[in-house]
């Protein structure tokens, strides 16, 4: 809990003590003269009067205090009146979590995450209108559910299913400004991707992405790059995969999906590879390893190539040439 939480609870404890103090003060004065005074009510004898009085300070400070709580507190409100709702939704959410957590530890997984589903994605042509975003929408849905259900359900996946008001919800985002803003400045991509980790028996979940087909990196840019102190214990091939994952975040924080970056592939290194060793097990200070572009980079170039093609360098302390 954070300081202001435990403040807040301090402070809430605090008038509720002392609200109950003034009540019980006020209590006892009405019962003292109530005693005092033979006082009676409804006619009853005065010391079952001074009872009931007793016994209505008490009621009081209860309804006070919980008065005080229930306004002071949303959780107080539903402890009262949710209990029961949230008591099954707890039971629930850790059915749930038993399940997941048996899938994970002995389930087969067959698609993972933000996958592609497809070998196939759709283009919609820059400047599109309306009803022709809507078509090629519809078209590449209908295309996907019948590749997905051939192509998964034999692994152990259960079909996917349209949803009532699938078509709805793909026309309206078909007819968005927001794509309509996308698509007037770039080809937009279509892709299917899995909405979750889907196992054996899960039936299959997936949801379709657009993607402006806009550069994301020209040719020869530096895209990211780290220091290596040269030393004996120096694994090249490792610090090259940890490059390869620097390009793929980086990517990512430019706009593309995972799904797009799943396969950055070295196709190029200065110098050699046996040469990086070389000079990282006998050299001294730093050196820098660095990713390149090898060619211009869009969304569509790992579906086109399978694969995001760089360049990777190793410069030695001073040199500044790019490849």
């Amino acid at each position: 809990m954070s300081f202001l939480d435990d403040l807040r609870g301090s402070l809430l404890i605090l008038g509720i003590v002392l609200l109950a103090g003034g009540i019980s003060y006020v209590g006892d004065r009405v019962g003292h003269q109530v005693g005092r005074k033979r006082l009676t009510l409804f006619n009853i004898r005065p010391r079952y009067t001074s009872t009931i009085v007793a016994i209505a300070t008490g009621m009081l400070i209860a309804l006070a205090v919980v008065s005080v709580a229930l306004f002071a507190s949303r959780d107080v409100q539903t402890a009262f009146f949710k209990l029961a709702s949230v008591n099954r939704e707890i039971s629930t959410l850790q059915q749930r979590e038993r399940e997941l957590g048996k899938k994970v530890n002995t389930g087969r997984l067959v698609v993972g995450v933000d996958s592609l589903m497809t070998d196939f994605y759709a283009t919609i042509p820059q400047g599109s209108g309306v009803a022709r975003r809507k078509e090629i929408m519809r078209a590449f849905f209908d295309d996907t559910v019948k590749f997905v259900n051939q192509t998964y359900v034999p692994f152990g996946l259960k079909p996917a299913r349209v949803p009532k008001g699938t078509y709805q919800r793909l026309d309206a985002t078909a007819s968005s400004p927001q794509l309509g803003f996308l698509n007037g400045r770039s080809n937009v991509l279509l892709i299917a991707v899995a909405h979750r980790n889907l196992f054996v028996n899960d039936r299959i979940d997936l949801s379709l992405d657009s993607v402006p087909d806009t550069l994301v990196y020209p040719a020869k840019t530096q895209i990211v790059e780290f220091k290596i102190d040269a030393g004996r214990n120096v694994n090249v091939n490792l610090s090259i995969r940890q490059l390869s994952n620097a390009v793929a975040q980086v990517l990512q924080n430019r706009g593309l999906s995972s799904a797009l970056v799943a396969n950055i592939t070295p196709v190029s290194v200065y110098p050699s590879l046996s040469r990086m060793q070389q000079l990282l097990k006998n050299g001294h200070g730093s050196y820098l390893l660095v990713a390149w572009a090898a060619t211009d980079i869009y969304p569509h170039t790992y579906l086109q190539e399978g694969q995001i093609p760089i360049v990777v360098t190793l410069l030695q302390p001073g040199q500044s040439s790019i490849p």
